[in-house]
């Protein structure tokens, strides 16, 4: 998965406490730009990513855009960690 051009957007301190970090955009294989991708820890701990969703007018979630397979999660995850880290967040 080629992923370049990361920007992750902090969010704010009270959003922080509850375990969101803030949102990473980028683009992928130099012809797609995706947004919004959610950087939180879980109740577990663990720092994970959460995708878009658009709610139906039933008030079911659906996926805007998601990764199709783990390894492909795993490297957006490992970038959304990375560029907040580079935005001076302590994670």
């Amino acid at each position: 998965m080629n992923i370049t051009h990361t920007r992750f957007i902090v969010a704010p301190p009270d959003a922080q406490a509850d375990g969101l970090f803030g949102w990473l955009s980028f683009i992928h294989s130099g012809s797609l730009r995706l947004g919004s991708v959610a950087l939180r820890r879980s109740r577990s701990g663990k720092l994970d990513i959460t995708f878009p969703v658009e709610i139906d007018r039933d008030g079911r979630p659906h996926a805007i855009f998601a990764p199709t397979d783990h390894e492909s999660r795993e490297a957006i995850r490992l970038a959304a960690i990375a560029a907040a880290r580079a935005q001076g967040l302590d994670l």
